[in-house]
């Protein structure tokens, strides 16, 4: 964590509450003058590099802009933990992205071997257990609304028929500035002393550390000087995270064929477990795992059954004529209903409202849930710098 804070950049500004009152006024505003989520245009930008998984770690360093914020998080590489003889995982790409994040997360993980197999490059676990993956993509930044593909692959060691379970994780990290006896500490130069400054600014640039926001002891123990409040509210914004990163198992359609019927995926991974079978007779041949992530812009997206009156922005998540994928997306906000939306107390947000938008539009219930969703995006704009996603295959 030292090395991170001496070497880490992209210091993220304090937040006072004068400002996040104004974004959220500014938030809330442009939701009512365009029916809530009609009207939702926010952009997280997460900028990260590699992106790919298989039992996999994905480091996302990203700058996140929010309304009239500009805060910062960056996103970035991404690894796997293979722990079976059964078969090796791979990972194909140019480049690991942040590589010196991942292993300051983790230092067990291996850039692997570069194996040719069928005159395909691949970067292999045939030495490790833990891989870091590539992932080719061509986002600079993410936030919501954007997705991806992650490459997982499963190299049989034999022509057996097997299954392999995968669990996927969302790990975040804050970064916080740091303080001595209350004030901020700033950059120095190591040779002179002198204070570094921002080139654009002229400003002096805050010293950071970078921490995962595991629970709001865990953070206190890395940054003490925290308040108990302001760790909590980490601790929030990294939950609000974990739920609005979802997976899913099948590409949809949002290209071809009339509007109402595009849909972005199929096959919600909402319990984040995957069981995936490999055929027989592919021994030594790499069987792509399919494994799709999107962060859903709007709540209608999510819970409008259909267009019809107006109020969804943008395709649906999964299909309006998939009622399993609807049915597993409905109860999705159901389980995790504090952590997919905000203030839920405050708002009054219940398992009914959620039943009755998922069932038609209307206008109450559906705007206050999304003030709610709209909320925890905020929260994770102005709180969380990084995150990666792991996922573990197992066997």
């Amino acid at each position: 964590m030292n090395d991170i804070m001496t070497t880490g950049s992209s210091a993220k500004d304090g937040v006072s509450d004068k400002l996040m009152k104004a974004a959220e006024a500014h938030a809330e505003q442009r939701i009512e003058e365009l029916s809530y989520d009609h009207s939702k245009r926010k952009k997280a930008l997460i900028k990260f590099g590699a992106m790919g998984v298989f039992t996999a770690i994905i480091v996302f360093f990203a700058t996140i802009a929010w309304f009239t914020m500009n805060e910062s998080v960056m996103g970035g590489s991404m690894a796997v933990t293979a722990g079976t003889e059964n078969f090796d995982i791979a990972t194909k790409g140019a480049q690991i992205r942040y590589e010196d994040v991942l292993t300051v997360a983790d230092d067990g993980y291996s850039e692997g071997v570069n194996t040719t197999i069928s005159g395909t490059g691949y970067y292999t676990s045939a030495n490790t257990e833990k891989l870091m993956l590539r992932y080719d993509t061509g986002y600079s930044e993410i936030g919501p609304g954007d997705s991806g593909s992650l490459s997982l692959y499963v190299i049989p060691r034999n022509n057996n028929a097997q299954e392999v379970d995968l669990s996927l994780r969302v790990i975040p990290f804050a970064e916080i500035e740091v303080k001595q006896n209350g004030e901020p500490v700033y950059k120095t130069d190591p040779d002179t002393g002198d204070f570094i400054l921002d080139d654009t600014t002229g400003q002096k640039i805050p010293e950071t550390v970078i921490v995962e926001v595991s629970s709001a002891a865990a953070l206190l123990e890395e940054a003490d000087w925290l308040t108990a409040a302001e760790a909590q509210t980490y601790v929030n914004a990294a939950a609000y995270l974990r739920s609005h990163i979802m997976f899913f198992g099948a590409e949809g359609n949002t290209t071809t064929g009339a509007e109402s019927t595009r849909y972005y995926y199929s096959t919600p991974y909402t319990d984040r477990t995957i069981t995936a079978t490999i055929p027989a007779n592919n021994k030594d041949k790499p069987v792509q795992v399919p494994l799709f992530w999107m962060w859903p812009n709007t709540l209608g997206q999510l819970a409008l059954p259909d267009a019809s009156a107006g109020n969804r922005s943008g395709y649906p998540i999964v299909a309006d004529s998939d009622t399993t994928g609807r049915a597993a997306i409905k109860q999705y906000m159901i389980d995790e209903l504090n952590t997919v939306f905000a203030d839920v107390s405050t708002l009054g947000i219940n398992a009914a409202m959620i039943n009755t938008v998922t069932s038609g539009y209307q206008k109450v219930p559906f705007e206050t849930l999304s003030k709610g969703y709209n909320r925890a995006d905020l929260a994770i704009g102005m709180n969380i710098a990084y995150f990666m996603i792991e996922v573990t295959v197992t066997q």
